[in-house]
């Protein structure tokens, strides 16, 4: 289940880093900090989600 959760996030991140990225890419400096921030905001409240949902016995830890 741990790997699970860590390819979801690692693919939220993604999809999260290239939708930032697109969506920004006419100021190359804010582009990069951007597609960062964007990124590691996914999958942290991806992460976080997941681990609610484990913990309230909807998904399986």
């Amino acid at each position: 289940m741990k790997i699970l959760v860590i390819v979801i996030v690692l693919l939220t991140a993604t999809i999260a880093a290239l939708i930032t990225g697109i969506l920004t890419r006419w100021n190359e400096a804010s582009a990069t900090t951007a597609i960062i921030a964007g990124g590691t905001a996914f999958a942290g409240t991806t992460y976080l989600g997941l681990e609610i949902l484990s913990k309230l016995g909807i998904l399986p830890s």
